[in-house]
C-alpha cells in the first residue's frame, strides 16, 4: 500500500469483459470489472441477500447478480433492476503501467 492508501490489485490483462475478477484487497474480497474500456472495483457481495456477485455478468456498464437477478451500476453501484434498492459499494481504481490499483 503506498502513503495514499492505494493497494495493488491486480493487472488490467486479467480482467475479462463478461465476468469479474474476485481479488483481495486489504483483506477484503472486491470484484475488478472492465466495461467500455474502463476498469471499476466494487464490493464482492450483493447488497440485497449478501450473495457473491463472482459468477455475475458484466454487461452494458453494469454487473448483474447471478441469484436474484439484481443490477448495479459499476460506476456508483446504483441499483437499476431487481429486489434491492441499496447500492453496491464501488471503490476508487487507478491505472498506471497496466497494473490496478484500489482505495477502498
Amino acid at each position: 500500500m503506498d502513503e495514499e492508501g492505494w493497494q495493488h490489485a491486480g493487472r488490467v490483462g486479467e480482467i475479462s469483459s463478461a465476468r469479474p475478477l474476485a481479488v483481495e484487497v486489504g483483506g477484503r474480497e472486491v470484484l475488478l470489472c472492465r466495461s467500455g474500456g474502463d476498469v471499476f472495483a466494487v464490493d464482492a457481495r450483493c447488497p440485497h441477500a449478501g450473495q457473491s456477485l463472482a459468477q455475475g455478468q458484466v454487461r452494458g456498464g453494469a454487473i448483474a447478480c447471478p441469484f436474484h437477478g439484481a443490477r448495479f451500476r459499476l460506476s456508483d453501484g446504483a441499483p437499476t433492476a431487481g429486489p434491492t434498492r441499496r447500492a453496491l459499494g464501488t471503490h476508487r481504481v487507478r491505472i498506471a503501467d497496466g497494473e490496478v490499483w484500489v482505495r477502498l
